[in-house]
């Protein structure tokens, strides 16, 4: 029987200074008074093409079990089903540390190519608020909108940002709760936790 999700974070968080925005005491971003020209992001991951995801190994902790719409209209994307070692970041404009985080997620998301999957969950928030904090910063890596936190509460949590390292299988192999991640750390965990080396 797989592993409670709490496991991993409890002994994550026992280890590490977490200094999380709360979902339920969020300001929201300012969103301006129009639609803009664009979205910012990229369309996001599919499952590689002709292969199927390696079976994740008894008793494994996996990714939470939701499917959700890519933000730029396209999907449903199964945070299962990426079938490649993916960072999955969940995220909302209203959360300082997501903010101070995202443009080092958007550098290793420029430099990781095919090898790795990088998505983005925006969280409990709006979408004008989200698009227009993505195009604020130049974030263009791919994120599905999450309006409802499903993904947060299927680890458990009720603060951003959080960050999960995901396997091919989908087994769920580090989460990161804590301060906002620089490019360095975000390399440093991505080849501890996913055997992954990107270079910048």
């Amino acid at each position: 029987m797989a592993r409670p999700i709490g496991t991993i974070i409890a002994l994550v968080t026992s280890v590490m200074i977490v200094a999380g925005c709360s979902t339920t005491g969020g300001v929201p971003h300012p969103t301006g008074s129009g639609p803009t020209a664009s979205i910012p992001f990229d369309d996001c991951p599919a499952p590689l093409d002709g292969q199927t995801a390696p079976p994740p190994r008894s008793g494994a902790t996996l990714v939470p079990d939701v499917s959700l719409p890519c933000f730029t209209g396209t999907g449903p994307v199964a945070l299962r089903g990426l079938a490649k070692p993916a960072v999955i970041n969940l995220w909302a404009s209203w959360c300082g540390p997501c903010r101070d985080e995202l443009p080092a997620f958007e550098a290793v998301y420029q430099a990781a190519g095919d090898r790795l999957a990088m998505l983005g969950v925006d969280s409990k928030d709006t979408k004008p608020g989200a698009q227009s904090l993505a195009e604020d910063l130049g974030i263009t890596m791919p994120s599905v909108f999450d309006p409802e936190g499903k993904a947060l509460k299927g680890v458990g949590q009720t603060a951003l940002p959080i960050t999960l390292f995901v396997d091919a299988s989908g087994e769920l192999t580090f989460v990161y709760v804590g301060v906002a991640l620089t490019v360095p750390a975000l390399r440093q965990l991505i080849e501890t936790h996913l055997g992954v080396t990107v270079e910048l």
